[in-house]
């Protein structure tokens, strides 16, 4: 196995850019896009080479948080902005609390080292049988009563973790059953408009795959833009699909509707790399209009919190709702229009953020510091599953229900907490019940 990049050089690396960008640069472009190339290159140079979850989460709040409101500040073909405050406003607490976070996923702490896929090993009937809990769970998860409703939702994702049980074993259907897979995700969609999960799964499964067939650099950058068109057709044709499904004469799945769309966007390739379509593209993962939103209302409209929705998501994470009946709720229906200002309408749904919430509860100085515990505290997660994948090999494949809510940062922190808890004790409980009725 060739060598991984160590993090030393890109620790100095970071520090000279967040110096350059804080103290010398009056545009943030130049020292923001390094960053963002540096994680994208240190993303697919490692990948093969290890399961790049950390990098991922990082890159992904690199985008999210600083390249896509570039565009926005630089790049915008339209009159109007999203972005609720200056650049230099933003930036000077945004760009420092992102380079602070990224320490502390990175920060070594021991060593993080995820078991070799390469080896054999027999997880096939496991898998399978994982799979039908998964898939029955799904089929009865509409029906099931409120109090039940999420742990049947945690169960229906056993679909995911028993594919990858199957599928990196010696199961004789493997392709077959990624063929289903596929078609599932893809009936999902046209069912919700949703497309998060489908791209969530496949990114995991990427990772994986990766991570047992060994590449060569060109193979997976060749690859990553093959999945980067295919998310810009994905971006491109969400709206259109939405619109067209989410009105009140047609609130049923459109199969072909969603062919129609996507076969336009393949034969017309030349539609996505239009000026206004590569903004819109940008303008979908730009969570820094959310986060600015927040900056230009607090304090000005709404006090600082000084903690108090940190300290609810950490309680409401662990106490059960009966017995803390009117304890938060997790979504954004409280915090984003108590911190933005703007009401969420129809079926709208937004976050701010897990960097919004560290701003409207400590002001610029102090999210910046609560971000670097709060990659320190992914680091930690992290850490600690990778030392019992070590030991179980299998709970390799667990991991991504963990790192669900993590990996693309558009969640508030109560959701975050809430699936890390609720889910760590889910898999706890299903490993342990396993062991006692199949030995």
């Amino acid at each position: 196995m060739r060598k991984q990049i160590g993090y030393g050089p890109i620790f100095f690396t970071l520090i000279i850019l967040f110096v350059i960008s804080v103290f010398f640069a009056e545009d943030y472009f130049l020292p923001i896009v390094s960053l963002g190339s540096l994680f994208l290159f240190l993303t697919f140079y490692n990948l093969g080479k290890k399961i790049i979850l950390v990098e991922i989460v990082a890159f992904f709040a690199i985008i999210q948080w600083l390249l896509a409101p570039i565009f926005d500040y630089h790049y915008n073909p339209l009159e109007i902005s999203l972005m609720a405050t200056g650049a230099k406003d933003y930036f000077d607490i945004v760009l420092p609390a992102t380079f602070l976070m990224t320490i502390g996923l990175f920060l070594p702490l021991g060593k993080v080292d995820l078991p070799d896929l390469k080896v054999k090993f027999s997880g096939a009937n496991r898998g399978c049988l994982l799979f039908g809990i998964g898939f029955l769970s799904y089929l009865i998860h509409p029906y099931m009563p409120m109090v039940l409703s999420n742990f049947v939702k945690l169960m229906s994702m056993l679909i995911y973790i028993g594919f990858f049980y199957a599928f990196f074993s010696d199961f004789k259907y493997k392709n077959q059953m990624a063929i289903f897979l596929l078609g599932f995700l893809i009936w999902e969609v046209t069912k919700s408009g949703m497309f998060g999960e489908m791209i969530l799964w496949v990114t995991f499964f990427s990772l994986f795959y990766f991570a047992k067939n060994q590449s060569r650099l060109p193979f997976k950058l060749s690859l990553g833009l093959i999945g980067i068109f295919l998310l810009l057709i994905m971006q491109s044709i969400k709206m259109e699909y939405r619109r067209a499904t989410w009105s009140e004469n047609n609130k049923e799945r459109n199969i072909t509707l969603f062919t129609d769309l996507i076969v336009d966007r393949v034969s017309h390739p030349e539609q996505l790399f239009q000026a206004e379509e590569i903004y819109n593209f940008f303008y979908r993962l730009n969570q820094g209009s959310i986060i600015s939103k927040t900056i230009a209302h607090v304090p000005s409209s709404e006090p600082f919190a000084g903690g108090e929705t940190v300290v609810a998501a950490l309680v409401a994470s662990t106490v059960p709702r009966f017995i803390w009946p009117n304890k938060p709720k997790a979504g954004g229906a409280e915090t984003y229009p108590r911190f933005t200002g703007f009401e969420l309408q129809g079926r709208t749904s937004a976050n701010i953020s897990a960097m919004g919430e560290a701003y409207v509860n400590f002001g610029k100085h102090g999210s910046m510091a609560f971000m670097f515990f709060f990659g320190l505290f992914i680091n930690i997660c992290f850490l600690i599953c990778s030392k019992i994948a070590q030991k179980k090999l299998l709970f390799i494949f667990w991991i991504p229900m963990l790192f669900q809510t993590l990996i693309f940062l558009g969640s508030d922190l109560l959701t975050i907490f809430n699936a890390v808890v609720k889910t760590g004790v889910f898999i706890w409980l299903l490993y342990w019940g396993f062991r006692l009725l199949f030995k």
